[in-house]
């Protein structure tokens, strides 16, 4: 009779460590895709990672974090995966393909080519 209690003594623990993982995962992980090639040699297209949903509402985002959002809240979107490179009260400036931080030129981790269109960063912002 030991061997049938200590079996269902697993067994019990096995689904309550399930249990716990799954509703961990539901609500403060996001499964997603990575889409697209903006975040190359880091995380590459058809990447599946597994996003922490709650640790921005205890923290800020910090410069090299890599976020996950839905563009303009849109639900039916794929979820955009990037890096941040500025936090708020820090100034950028793209100029020549370049990215400026605080006046400082952003150090990338990975190479990449320049940037062809500025757009409203091409005066600081």
């Amino acid at each position: 009779m030991t061997i049938v209690k200590e079996i269902l003594s697993w067994t019990v623990e096995i689904l309550i460590t399930l249990v716990i993982a799954f509703t961990f995962v539901y609500f403060i992980g996001l499964r997603t895709s990575v889409v697209g090639q903006s975040m190359s040699e880091t995380l590459e297209s058809g990447d599946e990672i597994l996003v922490n949903r709650f640790i921005y509402k205890v923290s800020d985002p910090k410069p090299n974090d890599i976020i996950v959002f839905l563009p303009n809240g849109n639900e039916k979107s794929h979820y955009y995966v990037k890096r941040v490179i500025a936090v708020p009260g820090d100034t950028v400036l793209i100029q020549n393909g370049a990215v400026y931080v605080n006046g400082e030129l952003f150090d990338e981790k990975v190479d990449v080519s320049a940037i062809e269109e500025a757009g409203l960063a091409s005066e600081e912002l």
